[in-house]
């Protein structure tokens, strides 16, 4: 079709073209940079193996010869066998023969499940991430076995504080609440983005009314010596509605027909995170390490969801039978390390200090 414009249409429509030219080559020119940046795969060495290894339960993990064998490690000295993860090299444990991989050569670390930590970046707001504990994806972290030219990075084995020993340990339980996928949100049920919302996620439930939850903390040997610090419980709800929240966090005594404490109400608004962090009585956690919480809100449109729950106490230092493994922390009122003796420990128990999951060491 042709169409007969005045002067000024054509030097406008002359103006545009050249605009939105200048502007496809800017955005081609930012896209070329961008790409000129890291992969995040710059850990690879080109040439080297790589065997997977998935990890879904914290604990340590050995690596026998005959494992290693399979990967064909079997020439390969044990000084060179590397462990990474997320593009970072994890400190290993090595035993046995050092100079050449037998019988009695073997490797440990330190594996940890998958949790939400990069998920994140998937939230138009990272501080909307609800359960940083809970990957959407999956529970299951990809560990990677490798070998080249280079020794592999190694436990640090310090020696032993020493002094006298420490009359608790503190423990920690996690759960988490997440048998529902919630898919609220400023835009609503059925706007959907690309990116993620606040209120969005794994959660429990959508109650706007009292819920009882007995919390399995696994604490059964609760330390009530002089000094030692209160339990605590540290909690996360998530609004479920386009109101202002009122939950209201209790805790119920193990003994029979004991009346419910109010520990505080939780005040956020729509789809907000609420944050609570409560003292505890030594009283409230029963022989059974089990601690019975309440939540509850006025009713109405008043819906919340639940997130997580941490209960931590202060335990005396006594190995269960029915354990394989503790995990404990030291007395943040300590100002340094500290020295723990736990009684009725199996002799083939080891200790590792794992605050650092990238350098644990072999203590």
């Amino acid at each position: 079709m042709n169409n007969n414009y005045p002067g000024s249409w054509v030097h406008t429509l002359r103006g545009r073209a050249l605009g939105l030219l200048l502007v496809v080559l800017a955005l081609v020119t930012t896209a070329a940079q961008a790409q000129s940046g890291a992969y995040g795969n710059e850990w690879i060495v080109q040439g080297q193996p790589y065997y997977k290894i998935k990890i879904w339960r914290d604990g340590l993990y050995r690596l026998d010869q005959a494992y290693l064998a399979r990967l064909g490690a079997g020439a390969v000295a044990p000084t060179q066998l590397q462990v990474w993860r997320r593009g970072k090299e994890v400190a290993v444990y090595q035993g046995g023969n050092s100079a050449t991989l037998d019988n009695s050569t073997f490797i440990e670390f330190y594996g940890q499940r998958n949790d939400g930590a990069l998920d994140a970046e998937f939230y138009k707001n990272r501080l909307d991430q609800g359960n940083p504990y809970y990957s959407f994806y999956t529970d299951t972290a990809a560990y990677f076995v490798t070998w080249g030219s280079r020794a592999g990075k190694r436990m640090a084995q310090p020696v032993a504080a020493g002094g006298t020993p420490h009359g608790w340990r503190i423990q920690s339980s996690l759960t988490l609440r997440v048998a529902n996928y919630s898919e609220g949100g400023p835009s609503g049920r059925d706007t959907f983005m690309p990116w993620l919302e606040k209120g969005e996620g794994f959660f429990q439930g959508w109650y706007n009314y009292q819920t009882h939850a007995p919390l399995d903390s696994a604490l059964r040997a609760v330390a009530t010596a002089p000094g030692v610090p209160a339990p605590t419980l540290e909690t996360r709800v998530i609004g479920g509605f386009r109101v202002m929240h009122r939950t209201s966090i209790q805790v119920i005594p193990p003994t029979s027909g004991a009346t419910a404490r109010t520990l505080g109400v939780l005040a956020y608004n729509e789809f907000d995170i609420a944050r609570g962090r409560y003292t505890l009585l030594a009283s409230d956690i029963g022989s059974n390490g089990q601690v019975e919480t309440s939540f509850s809100s006025p009713g109405g449109t008043d819906y919340y969801r639940q997130s997580w729950w941490r209960i931590t106490a202060p335990q005396q230092n006594v190995w269960f039978a029915d354990r394989r493994q503790v995990f404990f922390q030291n007395d943040s009122l300590l100002s340094g390390p500290a020295t723990y003796e736990v009684d009725n420990v199996p002799a083939t128990v080891r200790g590792f200090d794992i605050e650092d999951p990238w350098n644990v060491q072999r203590v």
